[in-house]
């Protein structure tokens, strides 16, 4: 479950604080982000056990599911992504 929590829910604050950082006009900040910190968070907590345990047993079917994760991850986090940064940039005050 904290697994789960960190894939979908640490991406979109990310996403959320560069919003915040950068210019306000801008709905692109949060995708880019948003999909920075889910592949970090992929490479680290699903590739790099997934190799070592192909290493072990000499199947491929762990990468190979890491690599099906990290695709429909990237997906949903650039829709939900572009999606809350156009209504961030949509309800953000004009200067």
């Amino acid at each position: 479950m904290l697994m789960l929590a960190l894939f979908l829910g640490l991406p979109q604050l990310a996403g959320w604080i560069a919003s915040r950082v950068t210019h306000r006009s801008s709905a692109l900040p949060w995708p880019v982000a948003a999909i920075v910190a889910f592949s970090a968070l992929w490479y680290v907590l699903d590739w790099l056990p997934a190799q070592s345990v192909g290493a072990h047993t000499g199947c491929g079917v762990p990468a190979n599911a890491a690599v099906c994760f990290l695709a429909v991850g990237l997906a949903v986090h650039t829709i939900a992504g572009v999606i809350l940064g156009s209504l961030t940039r949509s309800r953000s005050p004009r200067a």
